[in-house]
This record gives C-alpha cells, structure tokens and sequence, in this order.
C-alpha cells in the first residue's frame, strides 16, 4: 500500500468584504475538484447533562436528543476543501475556503441560538 501526499495550495477565509471576489474562484476549484470535504463548527454540541446519550437509549430516544442539540446551536463557520489529482503523481492539492456564517434579522424574524463559550476557541 503506498502513501497519497497532500499538498496545500490555498487556505481562504471567505468574508462579506471578499466574497464576490472569492465566489468565481471556489465554483472553478469545485468543478475541478476530484472530491470535496465539507467541514462545520458549530456554536454549540451539548445541552445539559439530559440530553447525553445512555447506554439504554432507544434509537428515537437518541434521534430527539440529536434533532434538540441541532435545532438549539447553529454553525458559525464552514470549511470546503477540494482536492484536486495531480497528474503523473500519487498525490493530491487541496483548496480550503473557510466561510464564516451568522444569522442575519430579516424583517421581524431575529434567530435566537444558544452558544457554548468552549465552542468558539477555534
């Protein structure tokens, strides 16, 4: 079994001030990916000590406690990476693009998250 290297190309964070500019340059770097990796942090992954999975926890047991922590955090980031083959060699160059994501007031609709402190030590 042999060994893939991985080479760095880029590393981009995405904002509101680059992201017309940025947008052209990801849409190209995914149709020329061979494969994408999609990445998220949220700002929050557990509520409270209830809603930890038990031992005995039957599968829709679990599935509420997941669908609870999903609709109580919201992600705040997002992370695409597109790897490229590179020709005549066992290797592959890779393209990250770092989205930074909020929620935004739109009308009289105002997003209410919760947030964890430890979540946003990236």
């Amino acid at each position: 079994m042999s060994l893939v290297n991985i080479r760095i190309f880029k590393m981009v964070e995405v904002t509101k001030s680059n992201f017309n500019e940025m947008m052209p340059l990801v849409e190209k770097a995914i149709k020329n990916s061979s494969f994408i990796a999609i990445d998220a942090e949220f700002t929050g992954l557990t509520v409270g000590g209830s809603n930890r999975f038990k031992l005995f926890d039957t599968v829709q047991e679990q599935y509420e406690k997941l669908k609870y922590r999903a609709s109580s955090f919201i992600p705040c980031q997002i992370g695409l990476s597109m790897y490229t083959k590179c020709p005549n060699e066992n290797s592959y160059a890779v393209e990250t693009y770092v989205f930074y994501v909020c929620p935004c007031m739109i009308g009289s609709i105002d997003k209410t998250f919760m947030c964890q402190a430890s979540s946003l030590t990236f």
